[in-house]
């Protein structure tokens, strides 16, 4: 302490307050950082490692795991971040065996969607039909129960019930595509061209006839209802806005001969990935500030066509979950939110909540000091290289504007002041640590006393 004691009293307390400044302002932001993870919606780096601009950009946007969100455009993996939220919802919730059977039909769909109307027979034709084609695998009769059953793999057209109807003879007009050639029903015969044969009116529907017709639109509203599987392999593949439009073109063969061949002009994920690639050439090529403004623009088109191509399937990720949480009871619900999805960027957000919340206290409590000091600059130093203000760099967003030294840096240098400084010393846990070591080792170096029988034989020996 004797080489320190030149420096003035004012500016030892200065310096302990600032150091206890910084520390309150680390613990505070880890706090109510930690605080946000109950909540659905956690605090999170990903936004600004995603920004992340300079020599080490790369560095730090691969950190978040998928920073261009890439990934929701690959059903696989898609349909295993649900399986992996399911398995969660289930297990935080402790949902029973009815609500998880539920909760697996709204993901996967029904294995078989059944009327509830009884059904004492079917009308002939429809049962002559269904014996004579394919429609007998996947649309059934249950004569024990009593119903009509539709296979949750296969869903019915609306042209496909318009048959079975005008097959049940409910619907005396042009028959829908695909039927034989002709069929009698009731009293009227109808051929293939819509002409009618016999009959010149139409018989009251039978009791067979309403049944059959009440059963196939129950039937036919519940399979219509896709599972989110389903949903998400439509909207992937066959939504035209995300795959393209289909169109026919024809070309000439070797023998000069014209072939029709069917393509696909491009869809909102083919144009996201090809203006994505564009924009990170334009962007390792830049390095004027014309190129910058340029970048601008290349990225609000990039980031629009981003929103066509991942908004949808996240919007169905979100429908998914809210739809969830209508399975469970008020007293699950009180269980809070589902953790979140596992990502690697949650392993950046821990490390900055708990350095924060760890030397935020060390600082303020002058608890190993020095080394507290260092490793909060050099947390900070990390914080300033995401988006560093030096020329060539675009400038971060946000009403700053700075050239090589913005708050963070100074931030840095006051920390690295600090550490110049005994300021645990001076006051903190440091203080009293060393002062009583000190005493401990003072205390050894003091010669323990003399016994009683030890007197007399140093008198004799004087």
């Amino acid at each position: 302490m004797q080489k320190f004691k030149y420096v003035p009293l004012l500016a030892v307390v200065m310096l302990v307050a600032l150091r206890m400044a910084i520390g309150w302002q680390f613990l505070y932001e880890g706090m109510w950082k930690t605080s946000t993870l109950s909540t659905s919606a956690p605090w999170s780096a990903e936004g600004f490692l995603k920004s992340a601009e300079g020599p080490f950009r790369d560095t730090f946007r691969d950190m978040v795991g998928d920073p261009d969100e890439l990934s929701w455009l690959d059903e696989e993996k898609v349909n295993a971040r649900w399986d992996a939220w399911r398995n969660r919802f289930v297990k935080h919730y402790g949902l029973t065996e009815a609500q998880t059977k539920r909760l697996d039909t709204m993901l996967d769909g029904a294995p078989k969607y059944a009327s509830d109307s009884i059904v004492e027979e079917l009308p002939p034709r429809v049962a002559e039909y269904l014996t004579e084609n394919d429609w007998s695998k996947f649309f059934t009769f249950n004569q024990a129960e009593k119903r009509l059953e539709v296979d949750g793999e296969w869903h019915m057209t609306p042209d496909e019930k318009a048959r079975l109807i005008w097959l049940a003879g409910l619907e005396p007009k042009d028959p829908p595509p695909l039927m034989p050639d002709e069929f009698t029903y009731n009293v009227i015969t109808i051929t293939a061209d819509g002409k009618k044969i016999e009959g010149e009116t139409d018989a009251e529907p039978t009791d067979v006839q309403v049944a059959f017709a009440n059963a196939l639109d129950q039937v036919y509203a519940r399979q219509a209802r896709l599972g989110f599987r389903e949903r998400l392999k439509g909207t992937l593949y066959g939504d035209p806005q995300m795959v393209g439009p289909l169109y026919a073109t024809k070309i000439k063969d070797e023998k000069g001969e014209e072939q029709k061949v069917e393509e696909h002009l491009p869809g909102s994920m083919e144009q996201y990935e090809t203006l994505l690639k564009r924009y990170e050439k334009l962007h390792s090529d830049a390095t004027l500030a014309y190129n910058w403004t340029h970048l601008d623009y290349e990225k609000t088109k990039m980031l629009e066509q981003k929103a066509k191509a991942i908004g949808p399937i996240k919007a169905l990720d979100q429908e998914l979950r809210t739809a969830a949480l209508k399975l469970i009871t008020l007293d699950q619900l009180s269980k809070g939110p589902v953790a979140r999805d596992p990502e690697p960027v949650h392993t950046q957000d821990f490390l900055v909540i708990t350095g924060l919340c760890v030397l935020g206290f060390c600082l303020i409590a002058g608890l190993f000091t020095k080394l507290s000091v260092i490793l909060a600059a050099v947390m900070i130093f990390s914080f300033y290289l995401v988006v560093p203000p030096w020329p060539g760099v675009p400038e971060a967003p946000g009403p700053e504007h700075s050239f090589i030294v913005n708050k963070n840096l100074v931030e840095v240098l006051a920390l690295v002041a600090i550490a110049a400084f005994p300021t645990g010393l001076w006051f903190g846990i440091d203080a009293g640590i060393v002062g009583l070591w000190r005493r401990m080792k003072s205390n050894k170096k003091v010669a323990p006393p003399k016994t009683e029988t030890e007197a007399p034989k140093a008198a004799a020996a004087t």
